[in-house]
Parts: C-alpha cells; structure tokens; sequence
C-alpha cells in the first residue's frame, strides 16, 4: 500500500540520517531543502508528493513540519491519493540539534536561531490530525529507538466498551488494568523511563539512596527518572531527560550522554520501559538531592569496589535495585570493573 511519511522535528535532529536507514530503499524523499531554487517551494514539494504518488511510489517528507497547519496540507495530498499517512515525531533536544547543525558545512547549516524558532513552534502531532500511525524517534549513538505513540483515549475507550479491557483503578501516573483477565499497570502522562550510569572522571559510579514506600525501605539506584511528566518536559528527548534527572538527584552534568539499552524491567505487571544511558565527563555543578518532593543521598563509589559495597549495604537492611547490575555488565568491556 502507498505511504506518505512524515517527519517532525528541529532541523538537525536526525530526520535525513533516519531517512536513508529506513525509507531510503523503498520511498522517494521530498524535502525543501532540496528545492532551493524554486519560486514557491510549498507548491513545488505538494507538486513533487502528487507526482510521485501519482506514479505508486511511497513518500517521505523531511522537513520540519512543526505545527498542525504545516502537516494539514501533506495530510490532504496522501488522503487524495488513498496513502496511509504514517507521522514520525524527534522530540526536540535543542543542545543536541545545535551541536549537529554547528558540525555541518555549507548550505547543509541553518542559523542557530532558526532551531530555536522551530522549537518555538513544534508542536507533537495527534491522532486527531487524521494519521494512520504514530510513532516516536530518539536518535541514541547507535542509529534510533521507535516507539510507537501512546494509545488514545478513543481507543481505550473503544476497549474498555468492548470488555477487552476494564480500567481497576487509576492514579497520577499509573493505571491498573485487567485486560482479557491479566492485571497489569500502565504508565500514563509520561513519555518514556530513564536511567543513568554514570562514571566520574575519579572512576566512580554514582548512585542514589531514597526511600520508597511501596517498599517500606531504603533503596539504592541507579540516578533515575520520567521523562515527559510535566508541562514544561512534555515531549522531550529521553537524553534530555536523562541529562535532567542526573542533574536533579545527584548535581553533575555530563558532556556526553550515550544510549546502552532499553527494554522493560517487570514485563509481567507494568507496561513501562526504561531507557539506560551512560554518562560520561561529568561535571559537579550541585548538592543534587532530587527535586522538592525527595530526599536523596548521594554515593560516590570506586567502580571496582562497588561489588562489595553493595553486598555490605545489602547484609544491612538496604534493597538494592537490580538495575545497577545491568549497569555494570556494561561497564565490563570498558575495564572498569573486576
């Protein structure tokens, strides 16, 4: 079937490189960028996307499509030629985009102020526009992480009509559910999960100590966070996030904030997924403690003895949070623990 993609974004947010992954060998790319010399590059690129509709080959549109009003007519041209129109949304990442578009040449590099008015004006798309699908790219060290949007209301409204699913009970942030007789929890008003290993310039893993209720104990944790639960984080890049929640619970910021995995840590009760990163070239900036709502300690433990420590914290009373373990094993290949 005929597809029109397209892509949301700041400029230099990936979209192109993803572009050539994915949709290179299978849809003609349309994009304005390419039409530098037309009179109305608007009319031309509709023209070019009809054209090539026209003749039965698949679509994708790199540009940033920012708003509704820049989607609506794209939306149009796939509905008049019965494509399935598919949106693919880069969350904004503004220090990302900026650094990119500064290691560009040419015409390829737009002004600093031009990703700055885009992100003024990006809006995430909605089901609402009248896609076909939804989905979310994060753009990590090793190429890009799709997740698909997070289900609508009319749909789960549409199940729980159905007796597919019946909504238990739901809070801020979760959601329990029985769907076809299997209890679980969903996340909701979130945009992702991350978690952060990060190693000092001294050789040390940062870890946190809170307690948490649900477990009537101290826990010790990887530094930890949601991404996206807030109006002002609302549809941001996981690394952001990452960055964000490194600096709230432990005062460093990281130059470099690379992708290791994602995956989900109870797939038997929770739907969640968390995303790990690993933080490098830190830089102390502030106490940390996480934000008015905790009381965090900080613990910076030498990573070849961090095995030890634990097991003596553990022997104490004090839960440890597996996730530091998958943390570790990534650390392994790098020297850094024994």
């Amino acid at each position: 079937m005929l597809e029109l993609v397209i892509l949301i974004g700041l400029q230099a947010a990936g979209k192109t490189t993803f572009y050539h992954g994915r949709f290179a060998q299978t849809h003609l790319l349309v994009s304005k960028d390419l039409l530098r010399n037309a009179r109305n590059r608007n009319r031309s690129q509709q023209h070019r996307i009809s054209a090539a509709l026209a003749q039965g080959h698949s679509v994708v549109v790199d540009n940033t499509n920012p708003a509704p009003a820049d989607r609506a007519g794209l939306i149009a041209v796939g509905r008049a030629f019965h494509a399935r129109v598919i949106g693919y949304y880069f969350p904004p990442d503004v220090p990302e985009s900026l650094a990119r578009n500064r290691a560009r040449a040419g015409q390829a590099r737009v002004p600093d102020v031009a990703i700055y008015v885009t992100a003024h004006r990006l809006q995430p798309p909605s089901a609402a526009e009248d896609f076909d699908g939804l989905f979310i790219v994060h753009s990590h060290a090793h190429g890009f992480l799709i997740t698909p949007w997070p289900m609508t209301q009319e749909r789960k409204s549409t199940m729980e009509s159905s007796g597919e699913q019946r909504v238990l009970g739901e809070g801020k942030y979760l959601r329990l559910v029985d769907r076809q007789g299997w209890e679980f929890i969903e996340r909701v008003n979130i945009s992702g999960i991350v978690g952060i290993v990060a190693v000092t310039d001294a050789d040390k893993l940062l870890l946190v100590e809170q307690f948490r209720p649900a477990m009537g104990k101290s826990v010790i944790e990887l530094p930890a966070g949601l991404a996206g639960d807030s109006a002002e984080t609302y549809g941001e890049d996981l690394a952001a996030a990452a960055r964000r929640e490194l600096l709230e619970e432990t005062g460093y910021t990281a130059a470099r904030m690379t992708f290791l995995t994602e995956g989900p840590p109870s797939s038997g009760s929770v739907n969640e997924i968390i995303t790990l990163y690993l933080a490098e070239e830190l830089t102390k900036v502030g106490a940390g403690g996480g934000d008015h709502t905790e009381s965090i300690i900080v613990h910076e433990i030498p990573v070849t003895e961090v095995g030890k420590w634990l097991e003596e914290k553990r022997q104490g009373g004090t839960l440890i949070d597996m996730r530091i373990h998958t943390g570790l094993y990534f650390l392994l290949p790098r020297n850094r623990c024994k």
